[in-house]
C-alpha cells in the first residue's frame, strides 16, 4: 500500500513512516494527503457489533469541511476456522461471506459518505495454516493490483484522470470532437426469488463525466441510481447507493417485459434530469449492449429503420418522448463480453513528447492474424486487462486531474 501511494507521485516509499495513531499526515501532491490509522477492530471479520460505531468514529476523526475523505483498507480474505468444523462446504461459504468485514465496512463508511477500497495485504497458506504478507513485485510499475485499486478509489471519489482529455481531445486530431459529456448506463437484473410472484426490479446506475469548458481544466463526474434517483457528485452518489438496500421483491406479479419497461422509464427520467445538470452541453449515451438488450427494441440490429410496435410497452429508444434538444447526440452500444469482441492485435502509446511508441500486446489476451491480409487496426476487448498488462511500461497509475482540497486516502492497516 505504501509503495502504491508513493510511486505514482514520485515519492520515496522509505520516506513514509506510518503513524498508527493517525496524528501525522503525509502530503502526496498539492491538495492530497495520506493519513494512516490502526483500524483493527473495524476490519476484523465477524459479526462486528461495534463496526458502525468504529466507522463513525474514524470518519469523524478525519473529516473536515471542504475535504473529500476516502478510505483505503488493507485486510485479508476470511478463511475457514475451528468454528466451521462439521459444516458443509456451502454452509461454510455462506458463513464466511456473512462475516466478511469488507461488505459491512463498505456500507458503514458509505453512511458517512466515505468512499472505500480494499486491498489484500496478507494471504493464507492452507498447508502451514498461517498468514504471510504479500510480496511486492521487483518493479514498481508491475504492482498492478495495487495501482488498479488506487485508480478505483480515485474513481469512487469522482476524480477524472487527465488521460481522458488527452485521449478524446488530442491537439493534432484531424477530426476534433466538440466539448461534450459522456453518460454511461448500467442495468442489472437481480436474482429471481421463487417465493414471490413476478420479476424483481432492475437496478440501474448511471455516471457522467463532464469536460471543462476549456481544454486543460478539471473534469467533473456525477452519478445517479434508481435507488437514490437524483444526480449528485459521484462520491456522494456512490455512497448513497452503497448505504441503501436494494428494492424488495414485491408480489405485484410484474413479468419480464414489464420490468424492462420500468427500467427504460427510469433511464428516461435520469436523462430528463441530466439536461438541467449539463446546462445545454451535448452528451453521448453509452450503454452495455448485453445487459440492456431487452430494454430498448429500437437499438436491436434487426429493428433498424423500423418503427415502434404499438403492443410493446417498452420505450423504443432511451430518450423517447423527450424534447429533441434533450436527446443524446449519439448512442453507443458497447458489447464488451470477451466472446463478442475481436482480439487485440496491436498496442501503441502516444507519449507526452508527441512520439508514438509500439507496445508489446499481452500474450494471454491477444492473437495476431497471420499473412498479408492482416489489417492495420487495433481494438481493446478488455480495457481493464489491457491496462493491467500492456500498459505497465507506461505511466504506473496515472495521477488524478487537477484539483484542490482533497485528502485521500485514509489508510486502515491491519496489524494482527
Amino acid at each position: 500500500m505504501i509503495h502504491g501511494l508513493a510511486h505514482p507521485y514520485g515519492l520515496d516509499p522509505e520516506g513514509i513512516d506510518p503513524d498508527p495513531g493517525g496524528k501525522k499526515s503525509f502530503p502526496l501532491a498539492d491538495g492530497i494527503e495520506a493519513v494512516f490509522c490502526n483500524a483493527e477492530a473495524l476490519l476484523e471479520h465477524g459479526p462486528g457489533t461495534q463496526r458502525a460505531t468504529d466507522a463513525q468514529r474514524i470518519a469523524g476523526t478525519f473529516a473536515e469541511p471542504g475535504v473529500l475523505l476516502a478510505a483505503w483498507c488493507e485486510t485479508e480474505i476470511p478463511v475457514r476456522g475451528e468454528e466451521h468444523e462439521g459444516m458443509k462446504p456451502a454452509e461454510v461459504k455462506t458463513a464466511l461471506a456473512e462475516n466478511d468485514a469488507k461488505h459491512q465496512v463498505v456500507r458503514e463508511l458509505a453512511k458517512a459518505a466515505v468512499p472505500s477500497q480494499f486491498l489484500v495485504g496478507r494471504e493464507y497458506d492452507p498447508f502451514t495454516k498461517t498468514f504471510t504478507i504479500i510480496k511486492r513485485p521487483a518493479k514498481a510499475f508491475e504492482d498492478h493490483r495495487v495501482y488498479m485499486g488506487l485508480l478505483d478509489l480515485y474513481r469512487s471519489c469522482g476524480v477524472v484522470d487527465d488521460r481522458f482529455e488527452r485521449a478524446l481531445y488530442p491537439g493534432d486530431d484531424p477530426y476534433p470532437l466538440p466539448r461534450m459529456a459522456f453518460c454511461g448506463i448500467h442495468i442489472r437484473k437481480q436474482a429471481t426469488d421463487r417465493k414471490y410472484k413476478g420479476q424483481p426490479k432492475r437496478i440501474i446506475t448511471a455516471s457522467v463525466i463532464i469536460p471543462s469548458p476549456e481544454p486543460g481544466g478539471p473534469w467533473r463526474m456525477i452519478g445517479w441510481s434508481n435507488i437514490h434517483p437524483q444526480w449528485e457528485h459521484y462520491a456522494l452518489a456512490q455512497s448513497n447507493f452503497h448505504a441503501a438496500n436494494y428494492p424488495l421483491h414485491t408480489e405485484n406479479g410484474d413479468g419480464e417485459i414489464q420490468r424492462w419497461a420500468q427500467a427504460g422509464e427510469d433511464v428516461r427520467t435520469a436523462l430528463q434530469e441530466l439536461h438541467d445538470e449539463l446546462d445545454g452541453l451535448p452528451y453521448a449515451l453509452m450503454i452495455d449492449g448485453h445487459a440492456s438488450r431487452r430494454v430498448w427494441p429500437g437499438l436491436h440490429n434487426n429493428k433498424q429503420g423500423l418503427g415502434k410496435d404499438p403492443g410493446d410497452p417498452r420505450l423504443w429508444l432511451p430518450a423517447s418522448g423527450l424534447p429533441p434538444s434533450w436527446n443524446p447526440v449519439s448512442i453507443i452500444r458497447m458489447n464488451c463480453a470477451q466472446a463478442e469482441m475481436p482480439r487485440l492485435v496491436a498496442v501503441t502509446e502516444k507519449q507526452k513528447n508527441g512520439k508514438t511508441v509500439p507496445l508489446r500486446p499481452p500474450a494471454t489476451s491477444t492473437t495476431r492474424k497471420p499473412g498479408p491480409t492482416a489489417t492495420p487496426g487495433s481494438c481493446s476487448p478488455n480495457p481493464a486487462t489491457t491496462a493491467r498488462s500492456a500498459m505497465g511500461s507506461g505511466r504506473p497509475a496515472g495521477a488524478p486531474t487537477r484539483g484542490k482540497h482533497r485528502r485521500m486516502p485514509t489508510s486502515a492497516r491491519r496489524t494482527n
